[in-house]
């Protein structure tokens, strides 16, 4: 006679499940007490044939999930030699509920101190989750969203830039219309021939070492989250904090977050009316090295995008958004600040002028060129045309990208400050007067 077996209970193995809850934090507390039931009950104990036809089911040449198994996806080859854990049979998986806030914090920051330590945590606590909620502040009484980050920051967002009809509605009704939602729409001539001296300009922007700028960018566009460490690893990768661009005299100068003069503002258009932007680069010249922009007639000060600063007359706007933000809020502000610059040259320039607007994400950059006319019976007109797109990422298109902004620069100095000073000399010798289509002043009281 074949000595007997030991009986064991391979479908519910509660004595192994039960030594589980101490060292298990999931395991319910109910299920516990039934499984503590169960196992002083007979019920529990299970027929030998039972055991044998249990065990021969997992037994590895019957077991058809080898059969179907798949690779995990991307696995290493160190990996792949070490083997795949068998599966554990579902008889013994124990019963689970989805942790808790308290337990997922303890078990999964302390055991991975490295995502903890990049989320700036030094206690199990949660990152405060970002989200965004609506507030009764306004700013030039445009309702707001105030967006909140892991970092406890906190930025003003005008709601109407990131709504789907801000080009088609808030735009129109400041008399700017965006082409690229007519398919038909062709640049004017006079337009397109400053597109053609941009694209004419000779050599190109690339230094040597080309390759490790762009590197440091991309890592930097990997890594960090937010938008001012991209902006300043942009600026930094397409050269633009140089003093001289072209010769020994500084003529071209940016600067950054700083809100326009209160007079340079567009009239106010009810719930669509324009906010004052920040805009994070805006070029323009210098007029501590150009005398015919220093003058301190009270006229002259419409010249100056900024009260008690040296940048004069814009004609290159970016904004940047961070991997948080939206292309949409970059390119929607900036085409604002496009508005306002070309409204500082009427008394100059004339019924005509164009400017660059760019938006920024950390992987991505939208180039528009911006411009105004006179259209008979209608007055001033503004206009917004999708010109290029680069992708940040790609060697080949980030200096292309660097090498348009070259390019711009140069036409910046070599065409239209030319016409500028033109237009200064004409508007002096006729008393410097004010240009009907100038904006008036608005209240600062409503501004931001």
């Amino acid at each position: 006679m074949a000595p007997q077996t030991k009986q064991e209970s391979p479908l519910y193995p509660v004595k192994e499940i039960l030594s589980l809850h101490s060292s298990h934090p999931f395991l319910c507390t109910n299920c516990y007490t039934n499984l503590l039931e169960l196992s002083e009950s007979p019920e529990c104990i299970l027929s030998q044939s039972q055991s044998k036809k249990r065990q021969r089911s997992n037994s590895p040449d019957t077991d058809c999930r080898k059969k179907t198994r798949l690779s995990p996806p991307l696995r290493s080859d160190s990996e792949a030699q070490k083997g795949h854990k068998e599966t554990q049979p579902i008889s013994t998986l124990p019963f689970i509920r989805s942790p808790t806030v308290e337990e997922f914090k303890f078990r999964y920051f302390r055991e991975n101190p490295k995502i903890a330590a990049w989320l700036g945590i030094d206690d199990p606590d949660l990152p405060e989750m970002a989200g965004s909620y609506r507030t009764t502040k306004t700013v030039d009484s445009i309702p707001i969203i105030l967006s909140t980050t892991a970092s406890s920051m906190t930025k003003k967002v005008p709601a109407y830039l990131i709504d789907a009809n801000f080009r088609s509605a808030v735009l129109r009704d400041n008399k700017i219309e965006f082409l690229d939602l007519d398919p038909h729409a062709t640049l004017p001539d006079w337009v397109q021939t400053h597109i053609n001296e941009v694209n004419s300009v000779e050599g190109d922007d690339i230094p040597i070492d080309i390759c490790n700028i762009h590197a440091d960018y991309v890592g930097t566009a990997m890594r960090a989250v937010y938008e001012s460490e991209i902006l300043h690893s942009l600026i930094t990768a397409l050269g633009l904090g140089r003093r001289v661009w072209f010769d020994d005299s500084p003529l071209l100068k940016y600067h950054s977050q700083q809100v326009f003069q209160y007079a340079l503002l567009p009239p106010e258009v009810g719930t669509s009316t324009l906010h004052n932007p920040r805009p994070d680069i805006l070029f323009g010249y210098n007029n501590e090295y150009i005398p015919a922009l220093r003058a301190y007639d009270i006229g002259y000060k419409a010249f100056r995008s900024a009260i008690g600063d040296t940048v004069c007359l814009p004609y290159l706007i970016m904004e940047s958004q961070g991997h948080l933000g939206h292309i949409l809020v970059a390119e929607n502000q900036s085409f604002i600040s496009g508005r306002i610059s070309l409204d500082m040259t009427w008394p100059i320039l004339g019924d005509q002028d164009i400017v660059f607007v760019v938006g920024t994400m950390p992987y991505l950059a939208h180039l528009y060129v911006m411009w105004r006319d006179v259209v008979e019976n209608h007055g001033p007109r503004y206009y917004i045309k999708l010109i290029s797109v680069f992708s940040l990422i790609d060697l080949e298109q980030f200096k292309r990208f660097r090498t348009a902004i070259f390019h711009i620069q140069y036409w910046a100095k070599n065409n239209r400050l030319k016409r500028v000073l033109t237009g200064l000399e004409a508007w002096r010798a006729a008393g410097c007067p004010r240009h009907k289509y100038q904006p008036s002043r608005r209240s600062p009281m409503q501004e931001e």
